[in-house]
């Protein structure tokens, strides 16, 4: 029989927004560490314990998915008169992915585009197999995988583990070992699935069947679940140990919007949550704090470059939700920047964290990265950002020591967003002078040196 729903369940999921205050409140505040006021001394015992974890063992995503989704840009848009571009159809998904080819979103590693909600018919065949809305996508969605296929794309699909998708559609409840072999005879090769009209208490043992019945297919398919941010709503506890050896990645907190104030909700939630998330996330498991929504509406260029920051040091899936055929110069830019791509993906795998959040209104976040010497010495990706909304900029210092980067052979520092530039080349004991504007990131990268290393820097 159908699922018992334990709270009423909007039609579309992505009107979870307005309860979002209620989770957020009690977590806003929860970061102050003892800080000296004349420079910044680190608390950084977390960068003594990285390890490496193992996610979920079906091979795939060894680093964050990188791709684009229609969700945030497209939603469940229908055509309207004048509006015919904005809709959610085959033509729609074939621009996108000439856009993901041709202007070299792909070759920059952004390789899944994915359909979300909204790409089905109302009903289920004879057979009790999904089928896809015959006017939004006539060809059928088989044909249409082959020509994103062609194209050299692989291609995402979106389910609901519940009755009914969060917009109304077929949901997968009952219906998991045929939904997931129809995913592959049509050529999916990553799904999202979403956690719509299901009871939160049963998801330890739904999402762990539909992960089943997709690798059972035999075919690779990333698997994308919703699973923790349901129970944490419904004020259950997840089971982050289990999420990461069923899922490639999942979901904590509400969908993302234009909003700078809504993804800030979203950077403060994933760091009250991560030192346990850490602990389960590396290849093949990593923690999604939603779309990118660079080059929307809504954000100025410098939060733009502050989203795409938080998403590298978090080790991110980097998923893009937006128009790429009308898309700002400067924006495109900051989505191919390979240095900031670099950082995102690290063979590492290991997830940055919160560090600091200061007083003076920088919020701090790190992650070891690559080049790692041979004494076990790393790098290092270090996020400084300025939440202040006035006034003029900020200066504080940072020491190499307190970042624990103790090398006596140096390290090289990189601006990240302004193409790597040097900064210079600093010793443990020496301090990086650092001025943010308000609202405005600096990302740079501390390299571990070696002496062979000195001569070409």
């Amino acid at each position: 029989g159908p699922i018992a729903i334990l709270q009423t369940q909007t039609r579309l999921r992505r009107r979870r927004i307005a309860a979002a205050s209620l989770l957020h409140a009690d977590l806003e505040y929860r970061f102050d560490s003892p800080m000296a006021t004349n420079g910044v001394v680190l608390l950084c015992a977390f960068l003594l314990a990285a390890v490496r974890v193992n996610g979920l063992d079906n091979g795939l995503a060894r680093t964050p998915p990188m791709g684009w989704l229609t969700w945030s840009r497209f939603m469940c848009n229908e055509c309207a008169l004048g509006l015919h571009e904005n809709c959610l159809t085959s033509e729609l998904i074939l621009q996108m992915a000439d856009r993901m080819v041709e202007d070299g979103y792909l070759a920059a590693g952004y390789e899944y585009l994915i359909i979300d909600d909204c790409w089905s018919h109302t009903d289920r065949d004879s057979h009790g197999k999904l089928l896809a809305d015959p006017k939004r996508f006539p060809e059928g969605m088989k044909n249409l995988i082959e020509k994103v296929h062609q194209k050299g794309l692989k291609f995402g699909i979106y389910a609901d583990i519940g009755v009914k998708t969060c917009g109304g559609f077929p949901g997968s409840y009952g219906h998991y070992t045929t939904d997931a072999q129809t995913f592959a005879d049509w050529g999916v090769d990553y799904v999202k699935v979403d956690g719509c009209n299901a009871n939160p208490r049963d998801l330890d043992t739904l999402y762990p069947e539909m992960g089943r019945a997709l690798l059972a297919t035999g075919r690779d398919m990333v698997y994308s679940c919703e699973w923790p941010f349901y129970q944490i709503i419904s004020g259950i506890l997840p089971d982050y140990k289990n999420v990461s050896k069923n899922c490639n990645l999942w979901r904590n907190y509400f969908d993302i919007n234009y909003t700078w104030e809504g993804i800030t909700n979203i950077i403060n939630f994933e760091a009250s949550v991560q030192d346990i998330v850490a602990s389960v996330s590396g290849p093949g498991a990593w923690t999604d704090p939603d779309m990118l929504v660079i080059g929307n509406f809504g954000l100025t260029i410098e939060l733009q470059r502050a989203h795409m920051s938080y998403w590298a040091v978090m080790a991110a899936p980097l998923i893009m939700s937006n128009d790429l055929r009308h898309i700002a110069p400067e924006s495109r830019d900051l989505l191919l920047n390979k240095y900031i791509i670099a950082i995102n993906q690290d063979p590492l795998g290991l997830m940055g964290k919160r560090i600091h959040k200061l007083a003076k209104n920088l919020d701090i976040w790190a992650r070891w990265v690559t080049p790692e010497l041979a004494d076990g010495k790393r790098s290092l990706a270090v996020l400084v950002y300025n939440t202040k909304n006035l006034g003029g900029p900020v200066q504080t210092s940072i020491t190499l020591q307190s970042l624990n980067l103790d090398s006596p052979l140096g390290y090289l520092v990189t601006d990240l967003i302004r193409n790597n530039t040097v900064v210079g080349k600093f010793y443990p004991e020496q301090s990086i002078n650092v001025t943010v504007a308000p609202m405005d990131v600096f990302f740079f990268k501390a390299t571990a040196l070696s002496g062979l290393h000195d001569a070409v820097f």
